[in-house]
């Protein structure tokens, strides 16, 4: 299950504004947090278990996701947020938004109802099977109720919520920050408001322009969907490639591994510009990369762990993509202390990240 870029932004966001020392984080996980706010990630939900544990760490702070809340920048994505503005209601805008609600994450899941005279919005999956992913909901939550709150121009304004999480110790925080009584250890998430918001019109309303934000959505499902195959092959490939000394990765035999068809795959790549040799280049670049960071491996050893034929082979393929010798990119990356970890180690903590 993957999240959208757009919802790691916020975190990043609001870990900016909260003054939460970024570099102790990045040296905790070997990630830089700065990657949470490129438009073109889509990133492993379940990676923020680590996220999550790193930032509780270096906050000192066990409740650090309510306490982020107020920080978050305002949720923003074209496809969803022109649809709120072009659609006639409310309520026509937030069914129609759960129509595309896997352009936000795989992870979560929505859902609309009316009970009496309160509206329900419920949304399941945001718990995990980790504690430390209750920061994951608390800002999810809090962050749609900003979002409805802004597309209705402040007219939404939840009466209360319900979290599946369990409070921390900053229990009464809540309530407090969410503005409204809050509950716990439910099996879905709710935000409950008023009904008659599901008939507030907006003063953008256009049949015209939703149209083409429809078909606007509909072509990003399509590229999503085409990343999800990438995604896969990329796994494919990097499971196929340590220890594949001298050995070829053919298209076909990838192919079958997702479940797919060599011809299929090539057309799905070259409908977004690349191929299948190209794709190899660069996980075989990635991999080399944090072999290179992350392990003490030389590099006759990392060309035969990644199916080079050979060192000067490696040399050659790193320095025609980097512009610059693995030694080098060594050199600059990690200074004069590399670390010392064992190479397979490194490729198979990889591979649980990035499969």
């Amino acid at each position: 299950m993957r999240d959208s870029e757009e919802l790691l932004r916020l975190i990043y966001g609001a870990l900016v504004a909260a003054n939460i020392d970024l570099d102790a984080i990045d040296q905790i996980l070997e990630f830089s947090c700065e990657q949470m706010s490129d438009p073109s990630r889509r990133s492993r939900h379940a990676w923020q278990v680590n996220f999550w544990r790193a930032v509780e760490q270096v906050s000192g702070d066990p409740d650090i996701g309510i306490h982020l809340c107020p920080h978050l920048p305002l949720f923003r994505n074209s496809a969803i947020e022109y649809l709120f503005l072009s659609c006639r209601t409310f309520g026509q805008a937030c069914r129609l938004a759960l129509r595309y609600d896997r352009l936000v994450s795989d992870a979560f899941r929505g859902a609309i109802d009316i009970e009496g005279s309160q509206g329900v919005v419920r949304i399941t999956g945001t718990n995990g099977s980790d504690s430390v992913l209750r920061h994951s909901e608390v800002c999810f939550v809090y962050g749609v109720i900003d979002f409805f709150a802004h597309m209705t121009q402040g007219a939404f304004v939840a009466q209360s919520v319900r979290l599946c999480c369990d409070p921390g110790p900053a229990r009464d925080d809540y309530a407090r920050i969410f503005a409204c009584p809050v509950s716990f250890g439910s099996g879905k998430s709710e935000i409950r408001f008023d009904a008659a918001l599901f008939d507030l019109e907006s003063e953008y309303q256009n049949p015209d322009m939703l149209k083409i934000h429809c078909e606007h959505a509909d072509r990003e499902f399509t590229s999503l969907k085409r990343q999800d195959m990438i995604d896969q092959l990329r796994t494919a490939i990097m499971r196929r490639l340590p220890g594949s000394e001298g050995v070829d990765i053919e298209l076909d035999d990838i192919a079958r591994d997702i479940g797919d068809h060599g011809r299929h795959v090539r057309s799905e790549l070259a409908a977004v510009g690349t191929s299948f040799r190209t794709l190899v280049q660069h996980v075989r670049f990635n991999m080399a990369c944090r072999l290179l960071t992350q392990s003490n491996a030389g590099a006759e050893t990392i060309a035969d762990m990644l199916g080079f034929s050979g060192e000067r082979s490696f040399r050659r393929a790193f320095k025609a993509l980097s512009g610059i010798t693995p030694g080098a990119y060594r050199k600059a990356q990690c200074g004069q202390s590399p670390r010392k970890a064992d190479p397979w180690q490194v490729l198979s903590r990889m591979m649980s990240i990035d499969s």
